[in-house]
């Protein structure tokens, strides 16, 4: 589905090879492998190893993602960035 950051623009998660894979409106070249790692938390491994390997906590309600927060390598950006489901 579509996600969106205030200020960052979209996000879209959709199901790639049975992985969640990440891709951002900004950065149309970036992916982000998705593996669930429990307690609603997913491993992003991302196609470019300078955003580095992070964890993205994800807020589910009614069974439903409303939220997940992106993380990058923090000399990149140590702020995460909260994308809402549309």
């Amino acid at each position: 589905g579509k996600y969106k950051h205030e200020v960052y623009g979209y996000a879209e998660l959709k199901i790639v090879d049975n992985k969640l894979e990440l891709s951002l409106e900004h950065h149309s070249k970036l992916k982000g492998k998705l593996d669930y790692i429990g307690n609603n938390r997913f491993l992003c491994t991302y196609s470019d190893p300078t955003y580095g390997i992070k964890v993205f906590p994800f807020e589910i309600e009614n069974g439903k993602v409303k939220s997940f927060d992106l993380y990058v390598d923090d000399f990149i950006d140590y702020q995460p960035y909260r994308f809402v489901k549309e």
